[in-house]
């Protein structure tokens, strides 16, 4: 796995949606963002920077509904969350916030 850094935004979204990452205006902190070299390398910037964002808002993405009960849950309790997303092509990838919310993973599914 590799700590990745977020690159300058380079459309009016990817600015509002890095300023909502920077803000910390989600319902938790995420930590220190790591990826694994696999999702760096196949992922578009803005698409890794959406399931960010949509991750720290409480929208869980593509789980059913009792994983995304669990995920509130782990809120309350500051326990591991956990995200799924597609992307334009069906890619999936997860995205893990540790429990203490010291670190948050992007990963691909195989990787997990």
């Amino acid at each position: 796995m590799i700590t990745i850094e977020l690159q300058e935004p380079k459309t009016e979204s990817e600015v509002g949606m890095l300023g909502m990452l920077s803000r910390k205006h989600g319902k938790f902190e995420m930590g220190d963002l790591i990826t694994t070299r696999n999702v760096a390398e196949k992922f578009e910037h803005p698409f890794i920077i959406l399931c960010l964002t949509r991750h720290l808002l409480g929208d869980w993405g593509d789980l059913d509904e009792e994983d995304k009960e669990q995920n509130e849950i782990a809120l309350l309790n500051e326990d591991r969350l956990f995200s799924a997303y597609l992307d334009r092509l069906g890619r999936k990838v997860y995205v893990i916030t540790e429990r203490g919310r010291d670190v948050t993973i992007i990963l691909e599914p195989d990787e997990y």
